[in-house]
C-alpha cells in the first residue's frame, strides 16, 4: 500500500513537472524576462531563504491551430536544503481564457484540485488547493487575466501556508500594476 501511495505521488510530480516544462528552452540557467512579467517575477526579497535556481519562458501546453502559443515563465527556488519550490506566472486575453486554463490545470493535472486556499480566504478572483494524500502541496490562483501556480513537492503540515503567502506577494504586485 505505501508503495503504491509512493508511485501515485511520482506519478503526480512527474506530470506536473511535465505540464510545467513543456516548450521551454534548453539553457534553464539563462535568465530573461518577457515585458508584461518583469514587475510579477519574485525576487530574493520576496523568497527569503531561497536562492533562484532557474527562470525560464514556457509555452502553454495547450493551443489552438490557428493561434499562437500562450508564454508564461517558470521560477525555480531553492532553500538552503537543496529543496525547490516553483512558480508559474502566466497572463493571458482575458478573465474568461485564465479560467478556462486553469480549469485545465484543475482537471488535467494528476494532483486533484479543490476550490480555496490554506486559510479561509480566496486569494484573487478564483483560488485551488492541491489536495495530495503525501507530502507536497500546490496552490493556483487567478485574477483578472494572470494565472499563477505555485508548487512546492516537498512541504508538509503548515508549511503549505508559504505557498498562499507567495501568491499573496503575486496578486499585490499585479494590483499595483493594475492600479487595483
Amino acid at each position: 500500500m505505501r508503495t503504491i501511495r509512493i508511485m501515485y505521488v511520482v506519478l503526480i510530480l512527474f506530470i506536473y513537472a511535465a505540464v510545467a516544462s513543456s516548450g521551454t528552452e534548453k539553457n534553464r540557467d539563462e535568465k530573461f524576462s518577457l515585458p508584461a512579467y518583469t514587475r510579477l517575477l519574485l525576487n530574493e526579497t520576496d523568497m527569503v531563504g531561497y536562492k533562484l535556481k532557474y527562470q525560464r519562458k514556457d509555452t502553454w501546453p495547450e493551443t489552438e491551430k490557428d493561434q499562437e502559443p500562450k508564454m508564461g515563465i517558470t521560477q525555480c527556488w531553492f532553500d538552503s536544503s537543496g529543496r525547490s519550490l516553483y512558480c508559474e506566472i502566466w497572463i493571458f486575453d482575458s478573465v474568461e481564457e485564465a479560467m478556462d486554463r486553469a480549469k485545465f490545470l484543475v482537471t488535467h493535472v494528476a494532483v486533484p484540485y479543490q476550490e480555496g486556499s490554506f486559510s479561509d480566504t480566496i486569494v484573487g478572483n478564483k483560488s485551488w488547493i492541491g489536495v495530495q494524500r503525501e507530502g507536497g502541496a500546490a496552490f493556483l490562483f487567478i485574477y483578472e487575466e494572470h494565472l499563477v501556480s505555485i508548487m512546492d513537492p516537498y512541504c508538509r503540515g503548515d508549511q503549505k501556508k508559504k505557498l498562499q503567502v507567495i501568491a499573496g506577494k503575486i496578486l499585490k504586485k499585479i494590483k499595483n500594476i493594475s492600479g487595483r
